[in-house]
């Protein structure tokens, strides 16, 4: 089954979780794509957020910041593999919306 992401619009192959215990990412039935979960992810988080609020949203186009969030998600199990993020499309949407009061964020 495909569906559309709910902020962008991209196609998506929604799943099942295999492991409940992943974090920060596991995959879910519908909701998000890759790119505007870890958008989310990286605006809610107060350091990184901060952090990007100071410096720029261009600073992750930084390798060493993709390698800590690389090492995030192999930490954490999560099921969100490192090459499916594509910071480009990250950067290009940042000032996107999201649409208010969806508890799939939560």
């Amino acid at each position: 089954m495909i569906a559309n992401c709910k902020r962008c619009g991209k196609q998506c192959l929604p799943g099942k979780s295999t492991n409940p215990s992943a974090r920060p990412f596991r995959r879910a039935e519908n909701g998000y794509c890759e790119n505007c979960v870890v958008t989310h992810f990286l605006m809610s988080s107060e350091l990184l957020g901060s952090e990007l609020l100071r410096n720029g949203i261009e600073v992750l186009r930084n390798p060493n910041i993709q390698k800590q969030l690389t090492a995030l998600l192999s930490i954490g199990g999560s099921e969100l593999p490192f090459d499916r993020i594509n910071w480009d499309i990250i950067i290009a949407q940042w000032d996107m919306p999201f649409p208010k009061g969806d508890q799939c964020l939560s």
